[in-house]
C-alpha cells in the first residue's frame, strides 16, 4: 500500500488557486507542462481570505483549474510544502474531467469539510 503522506509521487496534479498561471505560486510548480483547463465534479470551492480551499461537496458542485504532470519529485515535494500537506492540506487523488472531456485521475489537495465547511463559499467554484 502507498502511503500518500509519504510520498512524492509524480503525475497530474489538479491546481485551482495561486498555483494556477497567472497566480503568485505558479513557479513552484517549476517545469512541469500544462496540460488542460479542467473540472472536479463533487468538491465546492471556500474562501480562506487570501487563496481558496476545496472540501467534498454535493453531486452538483463543480471546481474548476487547470492540470499540470508534474514529473519531477521535488516538485511534488515543493507542492506539498507549499500546501502543508498532510498537516493542513490532504493530497489526494480524484478523477478530473479535462477542456476535451477526457477524464484523468489527478493528486488534488482538499482540506477535511467538518474543519472548514463554516468558511464562505466561492460562487462558480472558480478562484
Amino acid at each position: 500500500m502507498t502511503d500518500a503522506h509519504n510520498n512524492n509521487e509524480t503525475g497530474y496534479v489538479f491546481v485551482y488557486g495561486s498555483l494556477k498561471h497567472g497566480y503568485g505560486n505558479h513557479s513552484v510548480l517549476g517545469a512541469s507542462s500544462f496540460i488542460s483547463t479542467a473540472t472536479l465534479d463533487g468538491y465546492s470551492m471556500i474562501s480562506l481570505g487570501a487563496y481558496p480551499g476545496i472540501i467534498p461537496g454535493d453531486d452538483t458542485d463543480t471546481v474548476r483549474g487547470e492540470v499540470y504532470l508534474v514529473t519531477d519529485q521535488d516538485t511534488m515535494a515543493d507542492l506539498d510544502c507549499l500546501e502543508g500537506h498532510p498537516d493542513f492540506y490532504e493530497r489526494v487523488r480524484r478523477v478530473v474531467t479535462l477542456h476535451n472531456g477526457i477524464r484523468v485521475s489527478a493528486w488534488v489537495y482538499v482540506l477535511p469539510e467538518d474543519e472548514y465547511s463554516v468558511y464562505p463559499s466561492v460562487s462558480g467554484g472558480e478562484w
